[in-house]
């Protein structure tokens, strides 16, 4: 039987979001404007690091969403034998003891479905976190790229 393609495949993805491409496009876009005392190629060089940032990024959020879908899989297979095993334990028990101990057992699912639920949250929250702290790095170096620029820093000469 042949191996269908993966719709979810991360580095055909990835292969999408090629950087360069990117920025061919927008040097064909550019050439059409000439914007006096800019220094285009500079200012496509800004852009190319923007690019980038923004990939990188992107990348980093993929990765550790491709982590997380592997760490949720691993608690539901946890979670699933957890529950065969209680459900075995229940079969064994006694008439008297069963009410106890399916209240123990709503209790010790949802103690675990509350960890595994603050896990994936904090997980998240660092993956947002480090990407943000990324493209908020090459913000400010942006801001001076352009302050520099319009200084007459880097400039063309005409």
């Amino acid at each position: 039987m042949p191996q269908e393609k993966n719709p979810f495949d991360m580095s055909e993805l990835m292969k999408l979001m090629d950087p360069q491409r990117y920025m061919d496009q927008m040097n064909e876009f550019m050439k059409q404007f000439k914007i006096p005392h800019m220094d285009m190629s500079a200012l496509m060089e800004v852009q190319k690091k923007n690019v980038e940032a923004m990939m990188a990024a992107n990348r980093a959020m993929m990765e550790s969403s491709e982590a997380l879908m592997k760490r949720q899989t691993e608690m539901l297979s946890q979670a699933m034998n957890e529950a065969t095993e209680m459900t075995r334990a229940m079969g064994e028990a006694k008439q008297d003891d069963l009410p106890a101990r399916q209240v123990e057992m709503v209790g010790k699912v949802y103690d675990r479905m509350s960890g595994h639920t603050r896990e994936t949250f904090e997980s998240m929250r660092l993956a947002q976190e480090a990407a943000m702290q990324r493209l908020d790095q090459r913000f400010r170096e942006l801001l001076q790229e352009l302050k520099d620029m319009s200084a007459g820093k880097d400039q063309a000469k005409e």
